[in-house]
């Protein structure tokens, strides 16, 4: 088993991390570092391997209502998932993409050439004119947050940190609940399609293993009941929030 930690606390969010690309350790950098790590020991050793990489940036983001750092980390989330894919056979490893939740984030955008971060104006009413932000949760800091003028939401859109408007107050954003996506890639994604329990992606890691109550329960996939022969290793990896902007 191997572990690491690159900070005491929560990991610097990606807008805050060096620009150098030889300093910046960002998820990207450690889904990079990671793979090569397990995919080399793996050559060496003939053994498989299951790697746990957890996306965890993007959830405290939606907590304090601040959607722009939310798309910031989900592209940088993005292009962790590609370096694992790239770096990795799809014919011999299983890649599965997932979260745990969802947030109470909405966007009322019916103006494709309005920025998603800025304000959308109409006409609700001949005598009356109403603005409001494109993007708003239903809970969070951001209650007492007020609609601002065209001018400053130009400013806005350029501000990655400002917290948008929440219906109720709440000092941190609470979760949603509706269903959240899982995709997988290589072999034996197909187990992975339409709606499941989250338990199940634990259940179906622990048949491929050949190991826990699940893989004695069933038939085995390979000879020996220890691991789908065709299987080099497992990436599972995990985001810990999941909202509309999300994979």
């Amino acid at each position: 088993m191997c572990s690491a930690l690159f900070s005491q606390r929560q990991m610097p969010f990606d807008y805050e991390l060096p620009k150098d690309a030889s300093q910046k350790m960002g998820i990207r950098e450690l889904v990079e570092f990671a793979v090569e790590y397990m995919e080399r020991r793996s050559r060496a050793t003939n053994k498989r391997y299951v790697l746990f990489l957890e996306g965890g940036l993007i959830d405290p983001a939606n907590h304090m209502n601040q959607p722009q750092i939310v798309a910031d980390q989900t592209i940088a989330f993005d292009e962790a998932v590609a370096t694992a894919r790239r770096l990795t056979n799809d014919q011999e490893t299983l890649i599965i993409v997932t979260p745990d939740h969802s947030h109470g984030l909405v966007i009322s955008n019916g103006k494709r050439d309005n920025s998603i971060h800025g304000l959308f104006g109409y006409t609700p009413a001949k005598d009356s004119n109403a603005e409001f932000m494109n993007v708003a949760y239903i809970t969070g800091p951001g209650k007492n947050v007020s609609v601002p003028t065209a001018q400053q939401a130009a400013t806005i859109i350029n501000d990655i940190t400002y917290t948008y408007p929440s219906l109720y107050y709440a000092k941190s954003a609470y979760h949603a609940g509706e269903d959240v996506p899982i995709v997988a890639y290589g072999p034996m994604a197909r187990f992975v399609t339409g709606n499941h329990d989250n338990t199940y992606i634990a259940y179906l890691i622990e048949y491929l293993l050949g190991i826990g109550r699940i893989s004695k329960s069933l038939p085995s996939l390979s000879s020996n009941h220890t691991f789908a022969p065709w299987l080099s290793g497992i990436l599972f990896i995990f985001i810990t929030a999941s909202n509309i902007f999300l994979y």
